[in-house]
């Protein structure tokens, strides 16, 4: 994945980190939100292990407001994973995401950018022999930025990293 955070990681100073933080359930009027807890925590259950790979390519401010371009990478899959290690954990949401705590000023400043900033760029699928057991081999599907969100790069990130301009071209 992806993703454009709302504000700069607190372990921006670290270009490459695993995030190993669980996550569990806690239930409100208004449904349910995942959240990250460390200990024990009341009205929090379904509590399970989540781990996230991630990479900050670049950070940029515009209009006196701090984002970052990340790729993430879950290693496990829970509900939210993403979206609650970047804003909990990292302190830093994704862009846009109203539920984990995207300022909501900047979805004005950024403009054509409706949803959050959270792309999937690539799929790997493992291949089968005929009698359904895996192979070596693998099958990747790439998935280019849509219009919106390199739009939005593109604002954000005037003077593009290498890694970043190539997320621009679809490579």
């Amino acid at each position: 994945y992806v993703a454009i955070l709302d504000g700069y990681p607190d372990l921006v100073k670290i270009r490459s980190r695993y995030i190993s933080h669980p996550i569990g359930v806690r239930a409100s009027e208004l449904g349910e939100t995942m959240v990250a807890v460390r200990k024990p925590t009341p009205g929090v259950t379904d509590v399970k292990a989540a781990t996230t790979q991630f990479v900050v390519h670049q950070t940029s401010t515009m209009n006196q407001r701090p984002y970052t371009c990340v790729s993430l990478q879950p290693k496990t899959g829970r509900k939210h994973q993403l979206r609650v290690h970047c804003a909990q954990v990292l302190g830093a949401p994704i862009l846009c995401d109203s539920k984990y705590g995207s300022n909501p000023d900047a979805r004005r400043e950024i403009g054509k950018l409706r949803r959050q900033a959270l792309h999937l760029t690539q799929l790997v699928f493992p291949t089968v022999n005929v009698y359904g057991h895996l192979t070596k081999g693998h099958i990747k599907v790439h998935a280019p930025l849509p219009f919106d969100l390199a739009h939005c790069m593109r604002q954000l990130f005037p003077q593009p990293t290498t890694v970043v301009q190539r997320l621009l071209q679809g490579s």
